[in-house]
C-alpha cells in the first residue's frame, strides 16, 4: 500500500472490490501535491471509472462527485427526476460527476470508508452506494466519445499526470 495509507479491516475491504460503473463513498483527495496523495476530509459519492492492480495492490480510479452547481459537457448529472437511474445509483441527493476531475486511489478504508446512516437510510458495511443504470451508461458512452474527439479533453485525459486535472483547460459550455 502507499505510504501513510492504512488498511484497518482487510476482510471488510476484500469482501467488496468496486467495479467500473458503480457509485462509491470516497474521501476524495483535495490536494495531491507535495508529500503524496492523502484522503480528503469529507466523504462524497464518486463514480468508479476503473479498478486495477499493480504489484499486489488494488487501485480504484474515480470521478469526483458533488452536489454543488457544475456545468460543462463532461459532467454527468443524476437527480431524482431520473427515477430508475437515481434509485439504482444509491445517491442521497442530486449529484454531478466531473469526468475530467478524476483520481487513481489506493483501495483502503482511508479513501473508501463505510457509508454512514444518513437521510433516513441505514449505514452500510462498505463504501458501495449503487450501480449505473443502463440509460446512464449510454450517456457516459456519449460523453467519452465526445472526449475522444475534443482535443482539450483528450490532452487532459492523456496527460502524464491525469490524476491532477488542470482546471484552466477544462472546456465549459
Amino acid at each position: 500500500m502507499a505510504a501513510g495509507i492504512h488498511v484497518h479491516d482487510v476482510s471488510r475491504l476484500m469482501s467488496y472490490i468496486p467495479h467500473s460503473g458503480e457509485f462509491v463513498w470516497c474521501n476524495y483527495p483535495y490536494d495531491t501535491n507535495m508529500g503524496g496523495i492523502r484522503p480528503g476530509p469529507k466523504a462524497r459519492p464518486c463514480l468508479v471509472l476503473e479498478t486495477s492492480e499493480k504489484m499486489g495492490s488494488i487501485y480504484v480510479t474515480v470521478a469526483y462527485g458533488t452536489s454543488k452547481s457544475r456545468s460543462g459537457k463532461y459532467i454527468l448529472t443524476l437527480d431524482p427526476s431520473q427515477k430508475e437511474a437515481f434509485h439504482a445509483s444509491g445517491l442521497f441527493m442530486p449529484t454531478k460527476f466531473d469526468l475530467l476531475h478524476k483520481a487513481k486511489l489506493p483501495w483502503s478504508e482511508d479513501f473508501f470508508p463505510s457509508v454512514p446512516a444518513m437521510y433516513g437510510r441505514p449505514s452500510r458495511e462498505n463504501c458501495y452506494l449503487g450501480v449505473m443504470h443502463p440509460r446512464v451508461q449510454s450517456s457516459i458512452k456519449e460523453i467519452f466519445n465526445n472526449m475522444r474527439i475534443d482535443p482539450d479533453a483528450r490532452r487532459i485525459m492523456m496527460s502524464e499526470n491525469h490524476e491532477q486535472p488542470r482546471r484552466t483547460n477544462i472546456p465549459r459550455n
